[in-house]
């Protein structure tokens, strides 16, 4: 499996808060099934957590040369999950984002009681800079939530959507967890990822997602969700 969102890279966000422990949430991926995983640190300098380009990369690289010497054969890469407030918050930060593996593809996120304008504005604001957008957990959104035609719209305007595996069973709510099905009933979603932010609480699992998706819509669509959808995305090319 690919996990394309997690909080693995640690001491810059509220996710892994030492070495250690980031160690540890990698050999438990790597051990419930997960060969590649995406590191998307915060960056949001309202909640705190100001992570440009430059000192995630400095981080990134430290942890690889760690997770090497330990011997844990996960593949690292390397993202951001952007907080989107406005175009001029975008504007300002634009040329010191992380996207995905060094696509074109930035991992985005918004406060949860966002408007349906505002997730729509980000998807025009930055692809009319050439870049593309990857909505995280859109179903734990409150405008999302409330609005069936919200996820078509933002997927006719080019964004990809990212559902968290935690919201299948219920971990973010109840609305979560009925938007997430809704979302998975429709097909809107196009990957799946953990949102890991810790080993004990929000883990980076997602052995259990998979099969509850593979029981409730077959095994095809889960193993687009969990693996082949990323790996078009973001690998392809480079095999190719």
């Amino acid at each position: 499996m690919i996990d394309v969102h997690t909080h693995i890279l640690p001491m810059l966000d509220d996710g892994a808060q030492s070495v250690e422990q980031a160690l540890d949430m990698l050999v438990m991926a790597y051990e419930d099934g997960v060969d590649d995983i995406f590191l998307t640190p915060h960056h949001a300098r309202i909640y705190g957590f100001d992570n440009p380009g430059s000192k995630t990369r400095d981080y990134f690289e430290d942890l690889k040369r760690i997770v090497r010497k330990e011997g844990i054969p996960i593949r690292l890469h390397l993202g951001m999950e952007f907080l989107y407030t406005s175009k001029e918050s975008f504007m300002e930060k634009k040329d010191d984002l992380v996207f995905l593996n060094d696509s074109n593809i930035l991992l985005c996120e918004f406060f949860f009681n966002c408007t349906k304008e505002t997730i729509l504005e980000a998807i025009e604001v930055i692809t009319s800079q050439g870049f593309k957008v990857m909505i995280a957990h859109p179903e734990r959104y409150e405008c999302v939530q409330t609005d069936q035609d919200l996820a078509l719209e933002m997927k006719k305007r080019g964004a990809y959507l990212q559902l968290n595996a935690g919201s299948i069973f219920g971990y973010y709510g109840r609305w979560a967890q009925k938007c997430a099905f809704a979302l998975l009933d429709e097909n809107r979603i196009d990957v799946v990822g953990s949102d890991a932010h810790d080993h004990r609480y929000r883990t980076p699992l997602l052995k259990d997602s998979f099969y509850e998706v593979a029981q409730q819509y077959g095994h095809r669509k889960a193993e687009k969700l969990f693996y082949e959808n990323a790996y078009a995305l973001f690998f392809e090319k480079e095999e190719g």
